[in-house]
């Protein structure tokens, strides 16, 4: 997987599938802190209050949930990350 960002944008090229996404604010910001370091969700959480004004009608966790379960279906994830995500759907 290539990815690029410059200016809070995000682009991603996925070569498992031969896709190119390019991300809204709070996927970036999500995107970039699990290239950075694998977490947990409840990390991701954490994080996230602390640093991201979401907006949209979800909650913090819906959103954080909704776009983990969107990097899985792009085949950005892999099969583990998808396994610690499912957790947050069961809340």
């Amino acid at each position: 997987m290539l990815w690029r960002e410059w200016d809070g944008d995000v682009v991603v090229f996925a070569g498992a599938s031969g896709a190119t996404h390019h991300f809204t604010e709070f996927a970036a910001w999500l995107f970039v802190r699990i290239a950075a370091a694998p977490s947990t969700v409840d990390e991701l959480r954490t994080t996230a209050i602390r640093d991201v004004d979401v907006t949209g009608d979800g909650t913090l966790d819906e959103s954080i949930d909704a776009t983990l379960r969107l990097f899985y279906n792009l085949l950005l994830m892999t099969p583990h990350a998808a396994a610690v995500a499912a957790p947050a759907a069961a809340q």
